[in-house]
């Protein structure tokens, strides 16, 4: 199935998919900063590639990234973004210590980064694959400080090969005094779409 054939209630599905991975990955970062972590409702689009830029202020803007492959019975990305201010922020209240710029992380600071990719991928994928009943595997997370253009290379390359345009499940968290704001995006690779759908009609 191509991503501009599903219908609203396979939309309605996904959508409750990203609902159920994202409430796991706010709780485990709530327990990471010590306080709670609001959502954004899950929203499912089927978007050309220069959307996916627009979503995120344009392909100059520049962006904190964390970002993993997904492997297993469905594959894609995931892309865990922030501003750098924002990253800085985050990376300060996990370590009990101010990071003045994600610009010049200590290599303990920039390991707490890609630890907190890693536990926010999991905690995501980990759901997913309870509730679909697939094996779905975070590959080790890498961290970019970049422009949004240039951090959605990879990916957008990857899905281009067989589809000109991206199924994206887009959920935007912050804290309760808004010190931090994100975006987690889950790309399912075209081709996983069918093996996706064929486990939520059976969940």
């Amino acid at each position: 199935m191509l991503f501009c054939d599903l219908d609203n209630r396979q939309v309605d599905a996904l959508r409750e998919v990203g609902n159920i991975g994202a409430g796991h990955a706010a709780t485990a970062l709530s327990q990471l900063v010590g306080r709670s972590v609001s959502l954004s409702v899950p929203k499912v689009d089927v978007v050309p590639f220069p959307r996916i830029c627009a979503l995120l202020g344009g392909p100059e803007t520049e962006v904190a990234a964390l970002y993993m492959k997904v492997y297993g019975d469905t594959r894609g990305n995931i892309l865990i973004v922030f501003s750098p201010d924002n990253l800085a922020t985050l990376a300060g209240q996990m370590l009990g210590k101010p990071v003045s710029s994600v610009h010049s992380l200590s290599a303990l600071e920039r390991s707490a980064m890609l630890e907190l990719g890693n536990i926010l991928s999991s905690a995501y994928l980990t759901s997913i694959s309870q509730l679909l009943h697939l094996s779905l595997i975070p590959s080790v997370p890498s961290l970019a400080i970049d422009m949004v253009g240039a951090i959605l290379e990879a990916p957008i390359l990857e899905i281009s090969r067989v589809a000109d345009t991206a199924l994206v499940l887009q959920t935007e968290f912050q804290d309760t005094n808004n010190a931090f704001a994100g975006h987690f995006f889950l790309l399912p690779d075209p081709q996983s779409l069918d093996t996706m759908l064929d486990a939520l009609s059976r969940s």
